[in-house]
């Protein structure tokens, strides 16, 4: 059985970002967007896992992240609170019916609109 700690980031959903980032290497990289589990964020705002490589840790706020070398105690704080976007509610999704139905009211509306011209 593996241990508590050891539990991976649970990482439900990724999405692009319109953000760009630039490494210090000068690399350009498209940002991403991602949903976590909220216990993947807690463990990762109670400093039991690496913001950087969700490395999960057995002790909290380690000096340095043992895989990414990232500074866990010295900087994780700052860098979830300024990174953490707090609850997004997620799209509403539509059944098929749905969005069958509002297409045609769409359809309606631009006609109507085209007529008033």
């Amino acid at each position: 059985m593996v241990e508590r700690w050891r539990k991976p980031i649970e990482v439900l959903n990724i999405e692009q970002s319109d953000e760009i980032v630039v490494g210090r290497d000068g690399r350009i990289q498209r940002a991403v967007n991602l949903e976590l589990a909220p216990e993947s964020i807690e463990r990762l705002r109670e400093g039991y896992a690496c913001l950087k490589c969700f490395e999960p840790f057995e002790q909290a706020w380690p000096a340095r992240c043992p895989v990414c070398g990232a500074p866990i105690a010295r900087d994780q704080r700052l860098f979830f609170a300024r990174e953490y976007a707090g609850v997004v509610p997620a799209p509403q999704r539509l059944s098929v019916d749905e969005e069958v139905e509002l297409m045609f009211e769409l359809i309606a509306r631009e006609e109507e609109e085209k007529r008033k011209r």
